[in-house]
């Protein structure tokens, strides 16, 4: 496998696995009403890990431009760090390791009976099968579409955004609209959010190793993934099989299919956008007018 796989593959899990994970958490810990279910969290999360980190990026940019790749890099893990730090500190102050809690956490296993055990076991193996039978999907991913350039006026001009904010380590471009070394010229009124994923790739890729611009890739396809599991997570609510008429009805359009495989920004937005309907909806359940 080559160093530019290698890195996406660090980039992809630091960013959408690790930092989104440690987002569940830490909401799911302020979901104290149970508002929202853990796993419309979880899904949620997995889209505000590469959203948030985009926007830690973007202050420090905006406060501490010029710097190191390094100093940004470690800058955002020590943000995450300090997630933790508040998600789980009143747990390790107040409680701390306590025998009570170790033994709970020895007996959880116990709990099970056989049969459920026999159930763990078989859906782990499932789960194992799975993963082994989408790994040529995979290394088709990652040998033939991340290979694919970026191709579109829309596409060009956010990576062209996103690397000039990489080279000078700062957000200046945004506002003055014109890059003379370049000759790049962008009027556009949007929020920088999409372009620095591109910026935090190269940081975080030098930081680690080759990078190229896989990761910037991978957004369109992964957050069309997120919007289809988040609308089947809130179907399923009502009838199960109403979840996968729902998917199979938003991948069946075309419009939703055509940005699925070409790389745009419309899914990384209308996730978002699909977000706050499900908090809308959840608010209006619990009758939170706030």
């Amino acid at each position: 496998m080559s160093p530019y796989k290698i890195s996406f593959i660090i980039i992809f899990l630091i960013t959408n696995v690790l930092f989104s994970g440690i987002l569940a958490c830490g909401l799911i810990r302020l979901n104290t009403g149970k508002t929202i279910s853990h796993v419309k969290i979880a899904l949620l999360s997995l889209g505000f890990g590469p959203a948030t980190t985009a926007s830690v990026l973007y202050w420090l940019l905006f406060l501490l431009p010029g710097k190191s790749d390094e100093f940004y890099f470690f800058s955002i893990i020590l943000f995450y760090l300090l997630i933790i730090s508040i998600t789980f500190g009143d747990l390790i102050v107040k409680r701390g390791f306590a025998p009570a809690e170790r033994a709970k956490f020895q007996l959880t296993y116990r709990l099970f009976s056989k049969k459920q055990k026999w159930k763990l076991l078989f859906y782990t193996t499932a789960v194992v099968g799975i993963v082994y039978l989408l790994f040529p999907i995979a290394n088709e991913y990652l040998n033939g579409y991340l290979r694919k350039p970026l191709i579109g006026h829309d596409i060009l001009a956010y990576g062209t955004e996103g690397k000039i904010y990489y080279e000078e380590k700062t957000l200046e471009f945004k506002y003055a609209h014109e890059h003379p070394e370049s000759g790049f010229t962008n009027f556009s009124k949007h929020s920088p959010l999409f372009p620095l994923l591109l910026t935090w790739e190269k940081i975080a890729g030098n930081s680690i190793g080759d990078v190229k611009d896989y990761y910037f890739k991978s957004i369109t396809p992964f957050f069309g993934i997120l919007i289809i599991g988040l609308v089947s997570a809130v179907l399923s609510l009502k009838k199960p099989y109403l979840a996968v008429m729902g998917s199979v009805a938003l991948f069946s359009s075309s419009i939703f299919f055509m940005k699925f495989c070409r790389y745009h920004i419309d899914l990384f937005r209308i996730f978002f956008f699909t977000a706050g309907l499900v908090f809308l909806a959840a608010s209006i359940e619990t009758k939170d007018l706030l």
